[in-house]
């Protein structure tokens, strides 16, 4: 669930609308291989997850690339098509928005999305981005805020109910009922943004859990001295 919120809440930003999982408490997606081609439908969270799975393996080992599609192992096989079909998605979302608010025009009840503001910018021509760009873009917006936000989210909820009995839940809870206004469901940015044990709890998490579970790569300066961590030295290079 928390998934799909982020799917619907990263659909909501960049593109006006929402996916519609919560709605339907299914994470089926369209896809497109080209805005003109007929739409298919695929599990969206599936494809999202195998594409950071062999984006992650290929970025340790770049010479499978051009070879990982053909490779008779299906996580590189299917990896390597799920880097197309979220593409795909791009596609069919920015189609989507295209369709309902063209260039130059607002959404109806006058918000501006993430993509809207994209339209507005121009080249050194004076040209608006393309369709092309705007798809790039939206493609980074999808891998940036999707996963990465249900991930922190469920390990937020999971380490807030389960340390210390419960402890942290109802402190936790005793400094939103406080902070927030009664009858208020949802809070905005003011209300909660200056409250130190909300913000130690969302600290804390990431601390522990990390968003991205994968190590990312390290390069010492070609014109550096090396670096020494733990006793151990990493010369240049």
């Amino acid at each position: 669930w928390f998934n799909y919120l982020a799917f619907d809440v990263i659909g909501d930003l960049a593109f006006g609308a929402p996916f519609g999982m919560l709605s339907s408490g299914a994470d089926i997606a369209e896809v497109r291989a080209s805005a003109d081609s007929p739409p298919v439908y695929a599990s969206a969270i599936e494809i999202l997850n195998r594409r950071g799975e062999v984006s992650a393996a290929i970025g340790i080992l770049p010479a499978l690339k051009p070879w990982a599609s053909w490779m008779p192992d299906p996580f590189f096989r299917n990896g390597s098509k799920s880097v197309q079909q979220l593409a795909g998605i791009a596609i069919a979302r920015v189609r989507e928005r295209l369709e309902r608010q063209p260039y130059g025009k607002d959404l109806e009840n006058g918000r501006k999305d993430l993509l809207a503001r994209l339209m507005e910018g121009r080249d050194d021509n004076g040209a608006p981005l393309g369709r092309e760009e705007l798809t790039a873009e939206a493609l980074t917006q999808l891998i940036a805020g999707s996963d990465t936000t249900s991930n922190s989210s469920c390990a937020l909820l999971f380490h807030v109910v389960r340390t210390d009995g419960g402890r942290v839940l109802r402190r936790l809870q005793a400094e939103l009922d406080a902070a927030l206004p009664a009858g208020k469901d949802v809070p905005t940015f003011d209300d909660v943004r200056n409250l130190p044990y909300l913000q130690s709890v969302l600290n804390e998490t990431l601390r522990h859990h990390s968003t991205s579970g994968i190590g990312l790569p390290r390069q010492i300066p070609a014109d550096s001295a090396g670096i020494t961590l733990h006793g151990h030295y990493f010369p240049p290079g």
